[in-house]
């Protein structure tokens, strides 16, 4: 059965504009999906309308500083050199003491100095000019006070008239149909068995693997089991028009999964030669290319320096240092590209991979161990987790897998579609290899997610003798799981129309509720409902507070009400805890 794994990156949806919702209780006569009764919720609902933004403007007055500069004056005092004279003294015309004199200077007499000239010096006194005796002068420091200007920014308040605008948001009330609906809710997957934001919340809360387990799975029992303790899976990793692969940190080889014929050109000539299944084929060089002709895998790759191979039959990968080929040291691996949901790159650590032709495609197979190397690999939790979620993961991975072992003990059989027992997509269960396990620096998060898988084994050296799976009345039961509920798990029957002892309805508070939510327009709800238009929109819940029914009201007054089913198949959900459709109005 499908579930969902927490892939975080894919779980916010788009979000919409959160509005009033529109809930109500389920239209009379509906009849529930659970056994439990119907669970009515309801808000009061706005007036039809939308938001609208009112913009006035007004005069109004405001005070406003400003700065402007002032010139001032202050007193400074200032020191200044002055010239007087030592004695009273002759001011001469020229000189010379034979000069006539000018004037006679008094001793202190304060004077302006010129040149000079031998032992006289040209000076003046207020009006008066002439020449004196440099011995009788000399120079001295005065403080003096003078006026001086400077200039200041000062600020100042005026009265400014403006005109003020104001805005606010008024609801206007309408009688058009919504233009859209925002559904919303919570949860991821189909919410039967394991939550795995539960498991989570309950080991950070101190519970242990066993416990979380039994607690989902009611009534379920853990067993030691040794069934397929050393056997393996055949796991699809690929199946396309054309494919690729490298090996890296070692060495590889080819066998004969059947009858191969293999085309071998060297220095322009070929050669032809057939090979029984087992037999070894000649080395691989460089990359493997793989596509289908006539009905025949076709794969080619280089033999060397001047050579080619084209091998048509199915084909066997080994590598280094696995229980196929144990010689070698380091961790060979084999990368596929496109084996991640037909996207990314797959790196493979353990087992072999079978290439095969199939409905007219390459198929590709991992075959490796079920209870460890296939475990190893599996990337249904995020292994940063405690060990105690991780540890049931373990178990639930194992035991999934091991049903699906039971249903197909031969190759082919029924899988034919695939010749696996598994896919590598949650179809099955998420596999992504050596990915997985080598995953972090220094592979930090993949030690911790092998480490949580070895505690759920018994080994006698590498070789396991029993791993641990959920039994209920002695048998394997569907260890079905999901990321995250909406507050409380769901029944097998509610889902899948089976009563299952133990997949009742569990309150799965503790776990991380994944909201989501989506954008439906009028066009498309109007179309879902087969109405002309929706103007109301109720729903109806179940007791474990899942969606039970949707009942749209048009603006004519004509009603319809879908199944949950029929809802969520016409309008975008992720879960089926679908908790809210608000009607949104948009403005004209």
């Amino acid at each position: 059965m499908p579930r969902l794994t927490p892939r975080f990156a894919a779980m916010a949806l788009a979000l919409a504009v959160p509005l009033a919702s529109v809930v109500s209780a389920a239209p009379a006569g509906a009849a529930p999906s659970l056994a439990a009764a119907v669970v009515p919720t309801a808000t009061a609902a706005p007036s039809a309308g939308y938001w609208k933004t009112v913009t006035t403007s007004v005069p109004a007055t405001r005070q406003v500083t400003k700065t402007r500069k002032v010139t001032k004056t202050r007193t400074v005092t200032k020191k200044v050199k002055q010239i007087r004279t030592t004695a009273a003294l002759n001011l001469r015309k020229k000189a010379s003491a034979s000069s006539a004199r000018v004037a006679l200077l008094k001793k202190n007499t304060t004077l302006t100095a010129g040149g000079t000239k031998s032992s006289w010096r040209s000076v003046k006194v207020k009006s008066k000019s002439g020449w004196v005796l440099k011995k009788y002068l000399r120079t001295t420091t005065v403080s003096k006070k003078v006026k001086q200007k400077y200039t200041v920014t000062e600020k100042y308040t005026v009265t400014e008239k403006h005109t003020k605008t104001a805005t606010k948001r008024v609801w206007v009330a309408t009688s058009a149909p919504p233009s859209s609906f925002t559904v919303s809710g919570s949860g991821w997957g189909h919410g039967v068995g394991m939550s795995q934001y539960g498991a989570k919340a309950r080991a950070e809360a101190g519970w242990s693997a066993e416990r979380i387990l039994t607690y989902y799975y009611d009534g379920a029992e853990l067993d030691p089991s040794p069934s397929y303790a050393n056997g393996d899976i055949r796991v699809q990793v690929l199946q396309a028009a054309t494919a690729s692969a490298t090996v890296s940190d070692g060495a590889w080889r080819l066998r004969a999964g059947g009858a191969v014929s293999a085309v071998v050109t060297l220095n322009g000539k070929a050669s032809t030669t057939k090979y029984a299944s087992g037999a070894a084929l000649p080395t691989p060089v460089g990359r493997l290319s793989a596509s289908v002709k006539n009905g025949a895998l076709t794969l080619s790759y280089g033999a060397g320096a001047a050579g080619t191979v084209v091998l048509t039959g199915p084909v066997t990968v080994q590598w280094q240092d696995t229980r196929a080929w144990t010689s070698g040291t380091a961790k060979t691996v084999v990368k596929v590209p496109r084996a991640n949901e037909g996207t990314g790159t797959v790196a493979y650590r353990h087992g072999v991979l079978e290439l095969s032709a199939l409905a007219g495609k390459v198929n590709i197979i991992n075959k490796l161990r079920l209870n460890d190397e296939y475990l190893y690999g599996l990337a249904e939790m995020p292994s940063s987790w405690s060990s105690a979620a991780l540890q049931a993961q373990a178990i639930a991975g194992r035991t999934y897998a091991m049903n699906d072992m039971n249903a197909v003990d031969k190759y082919g059989t029924p899988k034919s579609n695939c010749a696996c027992n598994v896919s590598d997509e949650v179809s099955s269960q998420k596999f992504t290899g050596w990915n997985k396990e080598n995953e972090g620096t220094n592979a930090y998060y993949g030690k911790r997610w092998k480490a949580a898988v070895d505690a759920t084994l018994e080994k006698s050296g590498t070789t396991p003798l029993s791993g641990v799976v959920m039994r209920y009345g002695g048998k394997l039961i569907s260890a079905v799981y999901f990321s995250s509920s909406g507050g409380k798990t769901r029944t097998g029957q509610s889902v899948w129309g089976t009563a299952t002892a133990y997949l009742q309805s569990k309150d799965d508070a503790m776990g991380s509720r994944r909201t989501w939510s989506s954008s439906v327009s009028q066009a498309s709800m109007a179309k879902a409902f087969g109405l002309e238009n929706v103007a109301a929109l109720r729903l109806a819940h179940n007791a474990d507070t899942t969606l039970l029914s949707a009942t749209a009201t048009s603006s004519k007054g004509v009603t319809k009400t879908l199944t949950a089913s029929a809802f969520r198949a016409a309008v975008p959900t992720t879960s089926a805890w679908v908790e809210k459709a608000t009607p949104v109005w948009a403005a004209p």
